[in-house]
């Protein structure tokens, strides 16, 4: 039955997102949630019903955004990744969800804690992918958005010269014509920008501007 839960949660959870229709994501979040409740943690496909009910309340934050939804995502994405190998392709995914969710509050809430948990657990997906995977460049973006955060709240150097490290290959290693190519390149000049503005360094302000001509080229 949990099975069946969970593979009726996922075919909702995609209606939902060809019709934008919230009564179809509450009813996969319930299934989800329902799945959850039936399996045991001993199921080797636990993890991704977990990470499955973490996705649509997600999705769910989103569209609404209302923060009750974080902590039950939170909990999801933490508990699939603990019960997932560090070997298991999927790990590195629901880490940067987990990611993800503990940035969403923290762009919301301010709270370091939340932050300092984001940078976390963006760095394990990282050490967990292999170069050559197609994630990289999303997982690099991440940690990048999130330590020009840190700089700007903190002050510390050290993280806006992370953040401009991490971009720069998350830009190397996007390909010519993918679609976020230009978010990338928009998300570099960003941290140009905000080490010019404490720096006042003119070649970071022009390498900045040279990124977002770039960017609204392609």
């Amino acid at each position: 039955k949990a099975s069946r839960l969970s593979r009726l949660g996922n075919a909702l959870d995609s209606r939902f997102q060809c019709l934008d229709r919230l009564e179809d994501l509450d009813a996969a979040i319930a299934a989800h949630r329902r799945a959850v409740e039936l399996m045991p943690n001993s199921r080797p496909e636990k993890p991704f019903t977990l990470l499955n009910l973490g996705a649509s309340v997600t999705r769910r934050f989103w569209r609404l955004g209302e923060l009750e939804d974080l902590p039950t995502s939170i909990s999801a994405f933490r508990r699939a990744s603990e019960l997932l190998s560090d070997d298991n392709p999927k790990k590195p995914l629901c880490l940067s969800m987990l990611g993800n969710s503990f940035y969403g509050r923290f762009r919301r809430m301010g709270e370091l804690e939340d932050m300092e948990a984001a940078i976390s657990a963006y760095h394990r997906a990282l050490e967990l992918t292999p170069d050559d995977r197609p994630e990289m460049p999303a997982y690099l973006s991440n940690l990048g958005s999130v330590m020009r955060d840190r700089y700007q709240r903190l002050g510390q150097p050290g993280d806006i010269e992370t953040s401009l490290s991490v971009h720069r290959c998350a830009v190397e290693l996007t390909p010519e014509g993918h679609p976020f190519q230009a978010l990338r390149l928009n998300n570099l000049a960003d941290s140009f920008t905000t080490r010019f503005q404490s720096s006042s360094i003119q070649e970071d302000i022009e390498t900045s501007i040279t990124l977002y001509l770039q960017a609204i080229e392609i």
